[in-house]
């Protein structure tokens, strides 16, 4: 069951607290956007190893991000939003195209998207703001910059 592809996917992803933790929130936001480091590695994850186990692995990065060891927030809203980020990188796992350039793209783009969507409109509930002035300041600028970020590391990677 443990096995080097285990340790190394566990390591990134602890990398990927560490760098979102440490660099991101702290020095790469621009005017309160951050990108998410773990929704991309998570969206990464699900395209290489499938919908259940992506489902199950976004549940568990979820809740140690909700839990506030790495950022705040209602505890269960990170985990329901990164299953449903898993699970839905993972459907395109049999996908022929899946590392296809656009195709990652709109995979990235749409998978951030729906993630931010739902992080955010939750996260808001209550809140004097608009839903319109949430989307065009803080979902749709932090999707784009996620996505930026996501293919560049896929460009780095990519033989």
């Amino acid at each position: 069951m443990f096995n080097l592809k285990t340790l190394k996917w566990f390591l990134i992803f602890v990398f990927g607290f560490l760098f979102q933790d440490i660099i991101v929130n702290n020095l790469l936001s621009i005017k309160n956007v951050r990108f998410d480091f773990i929704t991309i590695v998570l969206i990464f994850f699900g395209l290489e190893f499938g919908g259940v186990r992506a489902t199950i692995v976004g549940f568990i990065v979820g809740l140690v991000q909700g839990l506030g060891f790495f950022s705040g927030g209602f505890i269960g809203l990170s985990s329901l939003t990164k299953s449903i980020t898993g699970f839905y990188a993972g459907f395109f796992q049999r996908s022929k195209n899946k590392w296809n350039d656009l195709y990652f793209l709109l995979i990235l783009f749409s998978g951030c998207l729906i993630h931010n969507i739902i992080y955010f409109y939750i996260s808001t509930l209550g809140l004097e703001s608009s839903i319109y002035y949430v989307f065009f300041r803080t979902i749709l600028p932090s999707s784009i910059y996620t996505t930026i970020i996501g293919m560049m590391i896929f460009y780095s990677f990519k033989k």
